[in-house]
């Protein structure tokens, strides 16, 4: 069953949801990776916004050329517009075969011994390797929105999938996290709200959101409605939480962001991997969508002047 509270049970309770997406809403962007669109002008970040293609491998404010990560986590997100050489695939750590994207995370590979960044945290080389895609280059979007992604997530020590948004506009830690999970509890995850400016963020979740089966087993689709104010998360069209939208969401815009990360006893899963850790380990996705009604802002590709931030490493 679904663990809601009685408040939030009351607040269903109240609420006409709406089948999703409404029928008569528009699909804005979909991908069902039939292929795999990196986006072009790599690896820096003024590159990527002058290039073209759907998704930009790294996060949207780092110069780093390699790639990037947080130093409290084990996994270094590769970029492979990089020069890696040494044989390292093209595609870096995405697979793409048939219609299924697989963000692939692994110990480092021969082809990249030596040459991933020192973690500021552990004073070595990252010890794993992975990805993260986004859209900030290509398309972004306000409410009001139906977006969506059917996902197999991986089950292991110190892995943290996510399908999220972030807000365009710099400054701001606003945030949407449509499905976080960590570790091997793969009958539950979470859906969380950041926002505010970076000196002082909000974060609000709906706690940790049980599930009758092993999400790990098979593919489920993972959603958010954000329309009229409010938030509704979705599993499997299934309503998983709601929050009120606050007034500092009124003019963000967000986008798309995918990815796999590896952990640590510094960041959030509270572990590094161990033995039992899959390796590789891997993220499946089968498609990603937004849909929106006639009045939906969006843009693509985004039209804003971008700004470059420094990841701690």
């Amino acid at each position: 069953m679904i663990a809601l509270s009685a408040a939030e049970l009351q607040k269903f309770s109240q609420l006409r949801l709406p089948n999703v997406p409404p029928g008569d809403w528009n699909l804005l962007f979909s991908d069902d990776f039939t292929s795999l669109s990196l986006r072009s002008g790599g690896p820096t970040a003024a590159g990527y916004v002058a290039g073209s293609g759907v998704w930009t491998p790294r996060y949207s404010w780092s110069e780093v050329a390699q790639g990037d990560t947080h130093a409290t986590e084990n996994g270094f997100n590769t970029d492979p517009a990089y020069a890696w050489g040494g044989g390292y695939p093209a595609n870096g750590q995405f697979l793409q075969s048939g219609s299924i994207l697989t963000i692939q995370a692994q110990t480092i590979p021969s082809s990249l011994s030596g040459k991933i960044p020192t973690s500021s945290r552990t004073g070595l080389p990252y010890p794993w390797v992975t990805g993260i895609l986004q859209t900030k280059n290509s398309f972004t979007f306000k409410a009001p929105i139906f977006a969506e992604a059917r996902m197999k997530i991986p089950k292991g020590i110190s892995l943290w999938p996510a399908f999220w948004m972030y807000a365009v506009t710099g400054g701001l830690t606003t945030e949407i996290d449509v499905i976080e999970q960590l570790n091997t509890q793969t009958n539950q995850y979470i859906a969380t709200l950041h926002w505010g400016p970076d000196a002082s963020p909000v974060q609000i979740d709906g706690g940790w959101l049980s599930r009758p089966l092993d999400l790990s087993l098979a593919y489920h689709n993972y959603g958010v409605l954000w329309q009229g104010g409010q938030f509704i998360f979705f599993c499997d069209r299934q309503p998983v939480w709601t929050y009120s939208q606050p007034a500092a969401w009124d003019d963000t815009y967000m986008y798309l962001l995918l990815d796999l990360a590896v952990g640590s006893t510094a960041a959030w899963t509270g572990l590094d991997p161990d033995g039992t850790t899959p390796n590789p380990a891997q993220l499946l996705i089968d498609w990603v969508k937004v849909w929106g009604t006639g009045a939906t802002p969006w843009a693509s590709p985004p039209s804003y002047v971008p700004t470059y931030e420094l990841l701690g490493f």
